[in-house]
């Protein structure tokens, strides 16, 4: 023990059950409405992803271009990703906020674990379209479409799939700290209770 009257007192509320956890009630707050933003990010995409798969569809089908019949594809793709997502994030998120330490530490996990797994979808985008560059170069250098607009294509292609993996990498290491964090609380809580 301090001779601090003042610390002894708030080491004791922040390891006792019912302390004020700050700043962590805060970011689970401010994460709820991360979530409702990412869910509405997602509906918009997922639109989005449908429209350009049928416009994409249709003029490869009219031009009989393979280069946009696999741009059709790789929208149709993203978009059943997206709705996965959807899906998940309304499985994982909502429900009464409640203001005991276990329950916040609990949501907040709950939260980077969300956050984490969306990642993973993130990492799934870059990889498609990865691919599908690969296969635009390769229509390219087969002379079914022209090299110059292949190699367009999948230098676009590339760029997302480098963007949505960097970003990815960054936001599951966020979410990786935030997990430890909230793990190394809640075994602060059950030592203490």
């Amino acid at each position: 023990m301090s001779t601090d009257d003042f610390l002894d007192r708030l080491r004791g509320d922040w390891q006792s059950r019912s302390a004020d956890l700050g700043d962590v009630l805060a970011r689970v707050q401010a994460g709820e409405a991360r979530l409702r933003r990412e869910r509405r990010q997602r509906i918009f995409g997922t639109a989005c992803m449908a429209c350009f798969a049928i416009i994409f569809a249709w003029v490869g089908w009219t031009l009989k271009s393979p280069l946009f019949q696999l741009g059709s594809v790789a929208f149709l793709a993203a978009m059943l990703m997206f709705v996965a997502d959807l899906f998940y994030l309304r499985q994982a998120t909502g429900g009464e906020l409640l203001e005991d330490t276990p329950s916040v530490l609990a949501r907040a996990e709950r939260q980077a674990r969300v956050a984490l797994r969306l990642t993973e979808a993130m990492l799934g985008a870059a990889v498609l379209l990865a691919v599908c560059a690969a296969i635009a170069l390769a229509y390219g250098l087969a002379g079914k479409v022209d090299m110059v607009r292949a190699t367009v294509i999948a230098a676009f292609w590339l760029g997302g799939a480098a963007y949505c993996w960097l970003r990815q990498r960054s936001r599951r290491a966020r979410a990786e700290a935030e997990i430890a964090h909230v793990s190394r609380l809640q075994a602060q809580l059950e030592g203490d209770g």
